[in-house]
Protein backbone atom coordinates (compact mmCIF):
# COMPACT_ATOMS: atom_id res chain seq x y z
CA UNK A 1 0.00 0.00 0.00
CA UNK A 2 3.20 2.57 1.08
CA UNK A 3 4.38 2.44 -2.96
CA UNK A 4 0.83 3.43 -4.76
CA UNK A 5 0.87 6.15 -6.03
CA UNK A 6 -1.93 8.87 -7.34
CA UNK A 7 -3.46 7.46 -10.09
CA UNK A 8 -2.65 3.58 -9.33
CA UNK A 9 -5.59 0.91 -9.25
CA UNK A 10 -5.42 -1.87 -6.66
CA UNK A 11 -6.85 -4.75 -8.46
CA UNK A 12 -8.24 -7.26 -5.95
CA UNK A 13 -9.02 -10.92 -6.60
CA UNK A 14 -10.29 -13.62 -4.49
CA UNK A 15 -12.18 -16.36 -4.04
CA UNK A 16 -15.77 -14.86 -2.91
CA UNK A 17 -18.04 -17.91 -2.43
CA UNK A 18 -17.95 -17.90 0.89
CA UNK A 19 -20.27 -14.77 0.45
CA UNK A 20 -22.45 -16.63 -1.99
CA UNK A 21 -22.85 -20.01 0.21
CA UNK A 22 -25.74 -22.49 -1.37
CA UNK A 23 -27.79 -22.16 1.55
CA UNK A 24 -28.36 -18.88 2.66
CA UNK A 25 -28.68 -18.30 6.09
CA UNK A 26 -30.00 -15.26 8.04
CA UNK A 27 -26.41 -14.50 9.17
CA UNK A 28 -25.36 -14.15 5.93
CA UNK A 29 -27.08 -10.86 5.05
CA UNK A 30 -25.07 -9.45 8.44
CA UNK A 31 -22.07 -10.78 6.38
CA UNK A 32 -22.61 -8.79 3.51
CA UNK A 33 -23.86 -5.76 4.93
CA UNK A 34 -20.11 -6.13 6.68
CA UNK A 35 -18.26 -6.80 3.16
CA UNK A 36 -19.62 -3.92 2.22
CA UNK A 37 -18.50 -1.51 4.99
CA UNK A 38 -15.81 -2.80 4.72
CA UNK A 39 -15.04 -2.68 0.91
CA UNK A 40 -16.98 1.14 1.23
CA UNK A 41 -14.17 2.15 3.86
CA UNK A 42 -10.95 0.72 2.24
CA UNK A 43 -12.46 2.30 -1.22
CA UNK A 44 -12.85 5.74 0.61
CA UNK A 45 -9.33 5.65 2.24
CA UNK A 46 -7.90 4.68 -1.31
CA UNK A 47 -9.65 7.80 -2.85
CA UNK A 48 -8.26 10.18 -0.75
CA UNK A 49 -4.85 9.37 -1.69
CA UNK A 50 -6.40 9.28 -5.71
CA UNK A 51 -5.88 5.12 -5.97
CA UNK A 52 -8.92 3.71 -7.84
CA UNK A 53 -10.20 -0.12 -6.85
CA UNK A 54 -11.04 -2.74 -8.80
CA UNK A 55 -12.37 -5.97 -7.68
CA UNK A 56 -13.04 -9.32 -9.38
CA UNK A 57 -16.76 -10.38 -8.63
CA UNK A 58 -16.97 -14.04 -8.05
CA UNK A 59 -16.24 -16.68 -10.56
CA UNK A 60 -19.26 -19.89 -11.35
CA UNK A 61 -19.00 -22.20 -8.50
CA UNK A 62 -17.13 -24.60 -10.22
CA UNK A 63 -15.54 -26.12 -6.83
CA UNK A 64 -18.50 -27.08 -5.51
CA UNK A 65 -19.11 -29.81 -8.14
CA UNK A 66 -16.29 -31.53 -6.57
CA UNK A 67 -14.79 -31.91 -9.89
CA UNK A 68 -10.96 -31.08 -11.30
CA UNK A 69 -10.75 -29.71 -14.65
CA UNK A 70 -9.01 -32.69 -15.66
CA UNK A 71 -12.24 -34.81 -15.46
CA UNK A 72 -14.72 -32.01 -16.36
CA UNK A 73 -12.99 -32.07 -19.57
CA UNK A 74 -13.77 -34.33 -22.43
CA UNK A 75 -10.79 -36.38 -23.12
CA UNK A 76 -9.84 -39.15 -25.11
CA UNK A 77 -9.56 -41.37 -21.22
CA UNK A 78 -12.30 -39.94 -20.25
CA UNK A 79 -14.66 -38.95 -22.70
CA UNK A 80 -17.93 -41.66 -21.28
CA UNK A 81 -18.95 -39.76 -18.67
CA UNK A 82 -17.84 -37.90 -15.07
CA UNK A 83 -19.31 -37.11 -12.12
CA UNK A 84 -19.47 -33.60 -11.97
CA UNK A 85 -22.48 -32.05 -10.80
CA UNK A 86 -22.08 -28.22 -12.33
CA UNK A 87 -24.56 -25.32 -11.34
CA UNK A 88 -26.73 -24.43 -14.24
CA UNK A 89 -26.42 -20.38 -15.48
CA UNK A 90 -30.10 -19.55 -13.57
CA UNK A 91 -28.81 -21.00 -10.21
CA UNK A 92 -25.64 -19.09 -10.03
CA UNK A 93 -26.78 -16.40 -10.47
CA UNK A 94 -29.51 -16.69 -7.96
CA UNK A 95 -27.12 -17.89 -5.25
CA UNK A 96 -24.91 -14.72 -6.25
CA UNK A 97 -27.43 -11.94 -6.07
CA UNK A 98 -26.74 -10.90 -2.74
CA UNK A 99 -23.02 -9.98 -3.83
CA UNK A 100 -24.57 -8.56 -7.29
CA UNK A 101 -26.82 -6.31 -4.75
CA UNK A 102 -23.38 -4.87 -2.61
CA UNK A 103 -21.16 -4.30 -5.61
CA UNK A 104 -23.82 -2.68 -7.69
CA UNK A 105 -24.50 0.10 -4.35
CA UNK A 106 -20.78 0.36 -4.02
CA UNK A 107 -20.47 1.47 -7.82
CA UNK A 108 -22.88 3.82 -7.36
CA UNK A 109 -19.98 6.01 -5.08
CA UNK A 110 -17.46 6.22 -8.06
CA UNK A 111 -14.46 5.09 -5.92
CA UNK A 112 -15.43 1.19 -6.52
CA UNK A 113 -15.28 -0.71 -9.98
CA UNK A 114 -16.13 -4.17 -10.21
CA UNK A 115 -14.74 -6.56 -13.13
CA UNK A 116 -17.71 -9.26 -14.22
CA UNK A 117 -16.42 -11.91 -15.81
CA UNK A 118 -19.25 -14.01 -15.48
CA UNK A 119 -20.37 -14.17 -18.97
CA UNK A 120 -17.13 -15.33 -20.22
CA UNK A 121 -16.42 -17.83 -17.90
CA UNK A 122 -20.06 -19.13 -18.54
CA UNK A 123 -21.21 -18.65 -21.80
CA UNK A 124 -23.92 -21.56 -21.77
CA UNK A 125 -26.78 -22.71 -19.95
CA UNK A 126 -24.29 -24.18 -17.25
CA UNK A 127 -21.27 -23.21 -15.79
CA UNK A 128 -18.25 -25.18 -15.98
CA UNK A 129 -14.82 -25.02 -16.89
CA UNK A 130 -15.14 -24.63 -20.53
CA UNK A 131 -16.02 -22.32 -23.44
CA UNK A 132 -18.71 -23.22 -25.41
CA UNK A 133 -15.95 -24.93 -28.24
CA UNK A 134 -14.63 -26.76 -25.54
CA UNK A 135 -11.61 -24.97 -24.63
CA UNK A 136 -10.87 -24.41 -21.09
CA UNK A 137 -11.37 -21.49 -19.65
CA UNK A 138 -9.53 -21.53 -16.04
CA UNK A 139 -8.62 -23.99 -13.54
CA UNK A 140 -9.64 -23.72 -9.66
CA UNK A 141 -6.16 -24.65 -8.19
CA UNK A 142 -7.98 -24.91 -4.84
CA UNK A 143 -10.28 -27.74 -5.79
CA UNK A 144 -9.22 -30.32 -3.46
CA UNK A 145 -7.01 -30.80 -0.21
CA UNK A 146 -4.73 -33.24 1.09
CA UNK A 147 -8.10 -34.54 3.25
CA UNK A 148 -10.06 -35.29 0.44
CA UNK A 149 -6.66 -37.22 -1.22
CA UNK A 150 -6.44 -39.31 1.83
CA UNK A 151 -10.23 -40.13 1.82
CA UNK A 152 -9.71 -41.62 -1.63
CA UNK A 153 -6.78 -44.08 -0.75
CA UNK A 154 -8.91 -45.49 1.75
Amino acid sequence: MSQLKKGDWLFLIDDLSNFSPSKRMPVDDAVIKKLHVEFSQFAEKLNKKGIKLAVLHAIPFARDAQCPPIVASNQWYNSLSNSCIFFSRKQTLARRASLDSMFKDLQKTGNFTVVDLFDIFCPGLVCNYNANDGTVLYRDCLLYTSDAADEEDS
